[in-house]
């Protein structure tokens, strides 16, 4: 899966900040589902008391009074949504015009990821509560990192740059490794790149992580990851040899088996 620039708008059914289930409808009334996107609305709209409508987060809603400009447009309020949405925002210039495009990674969002409570003074934020709005969060679950929540946005990149040390450990050069991704991932600011067929002019990226500089993914970058993909090789390999003794390296062995400490340029 890569980042999309539609946002879809399934009902989340969530218990205890946790999602246990995602579906298209929600027959069944359960208050535990709801929508979580949040639309541009008609500020011309009217709606008469006791008619139904289809009001800013795609649900229909029957006026308890005369009400104006609360229609859903049926057009995503990406700023909104962004609050609640893991996402980048690439603003780019195009025949001198500024405009930004946003890639929703919505579609990573599964069962047993969680929502995080964010502080701020929206009122009209997605799903408000008190004092803030909520946040989708990837839940991680492995042996060192049980119930940790990372955003979404962050785990991705996180992931591309070990497929592609993955790529160049095998023999691959960055230029190719990088093909199939994404181009704003490892766009710098002026850099031209294609999105929707046009080539634009990249001002700035930002996401629902912070991005500390561009681009978001250098060849520099991937030192880490390299290494890391060794040292699990390696590390592989020895212990593979150390079983028949009964024994095994320990995790901090492996972290410092192979390091820019005890390694030099060619």
């Amino acid at each position: 899966m890569t980042p999309k620039n539609k946002l879809s708008n399934p009902y989340y059914f969530i218990k205890n900040d946790t999602i246990f289930k995602i579906s298209s409808t929600n027959e069944s009334k359960d208050s535990c589902g709801k929508h979580y996107v949040t639309y541009m609305t008609n500020p011309y709209s009217a709606v008469l008391k006791g008619k139904t409508y289809i009001d800013e987060h795609g649900d229909y809603v029957v006026a308890e009074e005369d009400l104006t400009g609360v229609v859903s447009t049926g057009i995503v309020n990406a700023e909104v949504s962004a609050k609640t949405f893991p996402y980048f925002k690439v603003s780019v210039l195009i025949d001198k015009e500024n405009t930004s495009y946003y890639f929703w990674l919505d579609d990573f969002i599964a069962n047993g990821d969680v929502i995080e409570k964010v502080k701020n003074d929206d009122e009209h934020a997605p799903r408000a509560i008190t004092g803030g709005t909520v946040k989708f969060m990837h839940s991680k679950h492995s042996e060192s990192e049980e119930g940790e929540a990372v955003d979404f946005a962050e785990d991705y990149v996180n992931s591309v740059k070990m497929e592609i040390a993955k790529s160049i450990v095998e023999g691959k050069t960055f230029e190719v490794a990088k093909r199939g991704y994404p181009q704003y991932l490892f766009a710098a600011e002026n850099d031209e790149i294609k999105i929707e067929n046009k080539t634009v002019k990249v001002t700035d990226i930002t996401s629902s992580f912070d991005i500390k500089s561009l681009p978001i993914i250098s060849e520099d970058d991937l030192s880490n990851s390299i290494l890391e993909m060794i040292n699990g090789s390696v590390a592989d390999y020895a212990n593979g040899i150390l079983k028949r003794v009964g024994k095994k390296l320990t995790n901090e062995a492996i972290d410092n088996m192979v390091t820019d400490l005890n390694t030099e340029e060619l």
